[in-house]
């Protein structure tokens, strides 16, 4: 029997016909379209990751401002050195940015700091607490503002998902694994090997649990419960966020310079790249409103900033 992080063959091969139902747009999925673009001058300050907040309808990442994700207008900005990567829990309405300041989801106010230093920033709901991400791995209580732990990841940390059941998972681009938390007692369970080059995004189907890991020239599908490698999916240039909507079944990867693919869940073992939608130069991040199914990416025209916005 194979180790489970050895690799399959590739699931998924580009025939030519398959290349000619793209071209054609016989997948409703083919149809996104760019539908508006936002600019914003360089006072909005650096971009890095996006993140949806579907409840309250809000965009953050567009530098420090926050957009109203229905009137496409900014509706309020966290403070200076707030850092780009959030971990927003509308559940009990509150949010953490990667540099710990703690905001108010509907207000939009300041109501918190915690002395944290992260990168990539995700919301465990299960603990219901904020996991930021960096040399040292901070585990915040978003309601108490506090931090209850911290640990040391040996790797590099990247892209991080979770589960529903109290599950993290967070791509280390060195040495090429999955770290595997119990989200719970903060501890490390299993460490996946990866045979890709670079992984750096992550993206998570929580019903079906699979993992969605971006490498330099692959896209891997995991079993989110074993690490097994379910399909290998050809990509030019690794995404440093991707986002699936589980409504549609449909995974977003930004790559290359000015690619954004769309990729289909046919089955949880199964996928067909439906669109390869050229968006020029982005930096390589997306993120998903769930509601209207909207895909969001960044690109730049001199120093100004574009937040493009793509629609079915």
């Amino acid at each position: 029997m194979q180790p489970k992080s050895e690799y399959h063959k590739p699931i998924l091969a580009l025939s030519a016909a398959f290349l000619v139902s793209i071209a054609q747009g016989q997948s409703p999925d083919a149809n996104y379209h760019l539908a508006k673009q936002i600019r914003f001058d360089s006072s909005a300050g650096g971009v890095d990751y996006l993140a949806v907040d579907a409840v309250n309808r809000r965009l953050y990442g567009a530098g420090l401002k926050i957009l109203d994700i229905d009137g496409d207008s900014v509706v309020g900005a966290l403070p200076l050195h707030s850092g780009q990567g959030y971990a927003l829990a509308p559940v009990i309405g509150k949010g953490v940015a990667r540099l710990g300041t703690i905001f108010d989801l509907k207000s939009l106010t300041t109501i918190g700091h915690v002395d944290v230093r992260g990168d990539g920033a995700l919301y465990e709901p299960v603990t219901r607490r904020a996991f930021l991400f960096n040399d040292t791995t901070y585990v915040v209580d978003i309601g108490t503002a506090r931090v209850d732990t911290f640990f040391r990841v040996i790797g590099t940390p990247e892209g991080a998902a979770a589960d529903s059941a109290g599950r993290v998972y967070v791509n280390l681009a060195a040495p090429r694994e999955v770290l595997v938390i119990d989200a719970r007692s903060s501890q490390e369970i299993a460490r996946w090997k990866l045979q890709c080059l670079q992984p750096l995004g992550l993206a998570i189907d929580r019903q079906h649990r699979r993992l969605f890991v971006s490498c330099l020239q692959d896209l891997l599908v995991l079993d989110a419960q074993t690490g097994q490698l379910v399909a290998r999916i050809p990509m030019d240039g690794a995404a440093d966020e991707l986002a699936f909507d589980s409504a549609k079944e449909l995974l977003f990867v930004p790559h290359t310079t000015g690619k954004l693919a769309l990729i289909h869940e046919d089955t949880p073992d199964h996928y067909s790249l439906v669109a390869d939608i050229g968006t020029g130069k982005t930096k390589r991040v997306v993120a998903v409103d769930p509601v209207s199914h909207r895909a969001f990416l960044w690109n730049r025209d001199g120093t100004d900033l574009v937040l493009s916005i793509y629609e079915p």
